[in-house]
């Protein structure tokens, strides 16, 4: 492959663009393999410490401490350490952290959120087992440091990812451009067919097996749609309970924040937070709001829920949430484009019914569609081409 001004063109059939864009994207992003990499084995490391620490800590055989658990027996204790260390086991088992996907920054993506899941139900664990805990104060060390390493990989992989946050727009945004020109694609064929069936048939005869397939489409593609939609509504509500919960710090925040953009607004429509320095606001202001609670400046009567949802927020959730429903987004658009344009074929191929006057009508309409669709897909080839330029350097002629 050639890049640069002096770059030969290549061509790229159009069910190879996928591939072709996840090669040259996978290229862009041999910075983050290199950086990653290293960071995701160092969280391979800390995962497999916290497994050794399990065990050891399962194998353990030390009375517990019992001062501060209340009247609670040593053979109890050692019990619920069983079930404690079984649990962990399992956790740390079930998220394997590995990271897969179709390019290399789906996969340390996906490596990030696994993480971030393995974390969280450690969390919650210590919490269900916070006797135990309680009890073996003095025997936790190989857990604090392997959970610190780990929850610092984290950390690390998910700012060498959210550095990247231009390049996977560029990528997106040349994903849906190629999604619509296999739509059209798509519906050109059914059209085709549509003219051929319509040709052959004699005046007013039905054509049910033919609208049939088209309604059939139509809703594998509204089912598709909807499963989507779901999913995002899903993420709307998650970010509602989140922001929700910080509102009424968040007004004691601006109010004692006189002279600044203030916090309330922007919990308010949680839209803005996509746009270009809302969200590094947002989140500025919630760390500071987080430490006018740590330091008693501002009281709360669910301390302990806000408290969770300002954890959600600076670990990075919120933003987790932007991304994953504008993904949605895109994911959506094509799919819907292309139920709408199978949709006013399925109208054609109806009316075509009624009578041998509209069979004719529907044929030339049809007719006037290819040649409409021949032309978008002219043009969408074009900017795929300028695209693949802009992005990657990369002269890409679309066969």
């Amino acid at each position: 492959m050639f890049f640069g001004r002096g770059a030969e063109e290549e061509e790229v059939r159009e069910h190879d663009l996928v591939n072709a864009l996840n090669e040259s994207f996978n290229r862009k992003m041999l910075g983050l393999e290199s950086k990653a990499s290293r960071i995701a084995g160092a969280i391979s490391r800390s995962r497999s410490d916290l497994d050794d620490a399990c065990e050891r800590f399962r194998d353990l055989q030390k009375d517990p401490d019992t001062d501060f658990t209340r009247s609670s027996s040593a053979a109890y204790i050692r019990e619920q350490k069983k079930a404690y260390t079984g649990m962990l086991k399992r956790i740390i088992a079930f998220h394997t952290c590995d990271g897969s996907g179709s390019t290399t920054y789906d996969a340390y993506y996906s490596k990030m959120q696994d993480t971030e899941a393995l974390l969280n139900e450690i969390l919650k664990a210590n919490t269900t087992f916070k006797m135990v805990l309680d009890a073996y104060p003095n025997d936790l060390g190989a857990f604090k440091r392997a959970f610190s390493s780990l929850e610092n990989g984290w950390r690390m992989l998910r700012m060498e990812i959210e550095a990247r946050g231009m390049d996977i727009d560029e990528y997106r945004t040349l994903l849906v451009r190629i999604r619509e020109l296999a739509a059209l694609a798509d519906e050109q064929n059914v059209v085709n067919e549509s003219i051929t069936d319509l040709s052959k048939e004699e005046p007013g005869s039905a054509r049910t097996e033919e609208i049939e397939k088209v309604r059939a489409k139509i809703g594998t593609l509204k089912a598709k749609g909807e499963e989507i939609g779901r999913k995002a509504t899903e993420l709307n509500t998650e970010m509602s309970i989140i922001l929700g919960t910080i509102d009424k710090p968040a007004r004691k925040h601006d109010y004692l924040s006189m002279h600044k953009p203030k916090l309330t607004p922007l919990l308010a429509s949680p839209s803005q937070l996509a746009q270009d320095g809302r969200y590094d606001e947002f989140y500025r202001q919630v760390g500071e709001t987080k430490e006018e609670i740590e330091k008693g400046v501002i009281t709360v009567k669910n301390e302990g829920e806000v408290r969770s949802a300002i954890n959600l927020i600076m670990s990075g959730r919120v933003r987790a949430i932007i991304d994953g429903i504008e993904e949605m987004r895109v994911n959506r658009e094509p799919v819907e484009n292309e139920m709408h344009d199978l949709e006013r074929t399925l109208a054609e191929l109806e009316g075509a019914i009624r009578g041998a006057s509209e069979r004719e009508s529907a044929l030339n309409r049809m007719r006037k569609r290819l040649e409409e669709i021949s032309r978008e897909r002219d043009d969408l080839r074009g900017k795929i081409s300028l695209l693949f330029f802009s992005y990657y350097k990369r002269k890409v002629k679309v066969a």
